[in-house]
């Protein structure tokens, strides 16, 4: 009949429209972190000014962090790629640099460290660190959250050539700690 190709033609305008509107509205996802963002403090007096500049160009999202106490400004780069290929950016004060993997989801960016493993006494010391970047529904406010914790667990004695009797556990479970901060948008 004659509606066939008129229905196979509506077909075909019907799916395109429906994923370039898909396209969209993912693309529009990934820009949700983009913007500049303040530390909404309610420590004025010992918090540094805090700024954040985030940008995205498909899995790389650059964050340009600039802290400002007085006339002095700090300014640190840092590029997370959420596609899990990881990343080494510098450490707050600039001094080392941490390995991580990113990855990215509609309104959060997870980065999760990978920290060196230490030594107290007959034991080792693992430590994990996990910073969370989420937007508001709004888009208004970005919540930035750090979790580190620390757990123990006895050193292999074979690397103990004077076999020195094992002492208390210095962490018995794990100890957590986390610190949030949060950013109005202003751009």
């Amino acid at each position: 009949s004659m509606y066939t190709p008129l229905r196979n033609i509506l077909s075909v305008v019907l799916t395109l429209v429906a994923a370039c509107s898909m396209a969209a509205a993912q693309q529009s996802g990934l820009s949700e972190l983009s913007g500049k963002w303040v530390l909404d403090s309610k420590n004025a007096q010992k918090d540094p000014e805090t700024t954040l500049v985030i940008s995205e160009s498909g899995p790389e999202i650059n964050l340009t962090e600039t802290l400002r106490q007085g006339a002095k400004a700090v300014t640190r780069e840092l590029i997370y790629f959420a596609d899990g290929r990881g990343e080494t950016n510098p450490t707050a004060d600039g001094t080392k640099q941490w390995h991580s993997i990113s990855q990215r989801s509609r309104r959060k960016l997870i980065v999760k460290f990978s920290m060196p493993q230490t030594r107290s006494g007959n034991h080792s010391l693992t430590h994990t660190r996990t910073e969370e970047w989420t937007v508001s529904k709004d888009g208004k406010t970005l919540k930035h959250t750090t979790s580190t914790s620390s757990s123990s667990q006895p050193a292999d004695v074979s690397s103990n050539p004077y076999g020195l009797p094992r002492g208390r556990t210095p962490t018995g479970s794990p100890v957590r700690w986390a610190e949030t901060r949060m950013f109005k948008r202003i751009q």
